[in-house]
């Protein structure tokens, strides 16, 4: 990564108190724990609009998150127009819309759902969000690894607002 280029940020939401419901912090600390080079780290227990800032500073967004659903899954994810803003809680289409209204930034972005199956209060994860749990951190290890090869190849572009150079990723 150049030293102007913008980190990556790995964002893991979740309440850490119902179970499985905790597993994006819980992907999230695991990666924090191991120091990945140009990559942030962020937990939450909810998304809230003051994350927007911190999404502006990056070209690279990566949300990681409990389903409901079996397995992993990862998919890409885009801005939305911003309507009635809660100052509570947003999802991550909203979170980029904010971005993007407030700060000039359009990250790219990824969402990684991570399949869970216990999600009453306690704070130790299932047996499957245990597994899902590692799968999701080799997903978000892949996605690094394709944002740093494209960056490899990728001209520079001005993206994202404020003169930021950011990688144009396909």
């Amino acid at each position: 990564m150049a030293d102007d280029a913008k980190p990556i940020l790995v964002l893991g939401y979740g309440n850490p108190l119902r179970r499985d419901d905790g597993l994006g912090a819980r992907v999230v600390e695991v990666i924090a724990r191991e120091e990945w080079p140009g990559v942030r780290t962020h937990t939450a227990q909810q998304l809230t609009p003051e994350l927007a800032a911190e999404i502006a500073a990056t070209c690279v967004v990566i949300f990681v998150d409990a389903s409901v659903r079996r397995g992993v899954e990862t998919s890409r994810r885009q801005a939305t127009e911003l309507e009635a803003a809660s100052t509570h809680v947003c999802d991550p289409r909203g979170l980029l819309g904010l971005a993007g209204t407030v700060y000039d930034a359009a990250p790219d972005s990824w969402l990684v759902s991570v399949g869970g199956e216990d999600f009453t209060l306690g704070e130790d994860l299932s047996r499957i969000g245990r597994a899902n749990c590692d799968e999701a951190v080799e997903a978000v290890r892949r996605i690094v690894w394709s944002v740093r090869e494209t960056e490899k190849r990728a001209p520079m572009i001005q993206s994202g607002g404020a003169g930021s150079a950011c990688p144009k990723y396909p």
